[in-house]
C-alpha cells in the first residue's frame, strides 16, 4: 500500500512540473504577442504621423508616366492589353 501512495506521489509531482512548463511557455508567448502588438501600434502611429507631416507629392503631366504593362483582370488567367477596359458593351 506505501509502495503504490509513494508512486502516486510521484507521477503528480511529475504532472506537476510538466504543467508548471507548460504554463510558463503560455505566459512567455503571450508576453511575446502582447509586445509585438505594442510595437505595432506603435510604429504604425508613427508611420501616421509622418505622413502627416510630409506635403503630397504634386504629380503633372510629365511626371505621370503611362502605363505601359497589360492590366490583369479579376480574371487571372485573361490578360487584357493596356487601355482595354473589358469586352464592348451594345
Amino acid at each position: 500500500m506505501g509502495e503504490v501512495f509513494g508512486s502516486g506521489i510521484g507521477i503528480g509531482a511529475v504532472g506537476m512540473l510538466g504543467l508548471l512548463l507548460l504554463l510558463i511557455g503560455v505566459w512567455r508567448t503571450a508576453r511575446r504577442g502582447s509586445e509585438a502588438r505594442r510595437e505595432l501600434r506603435r510604429s504604425r502611429r508613427e508611420v501616421a504621423a509622418a505622413r502627416r507631416a510630409t506635403p503630397a507629392p504634386q504629380v503633372t503631366q510629365d511626371t505621370a508616366a503611362p502605363r505601359s504593362g497589360p492590366v490583369w483582370s479579376a480574371n487571372r488567367f485573361l490578360k487584357r492589353p493596356a487601355g482595354d477596359s473589358g469586352p464592348a458593351k451594345a
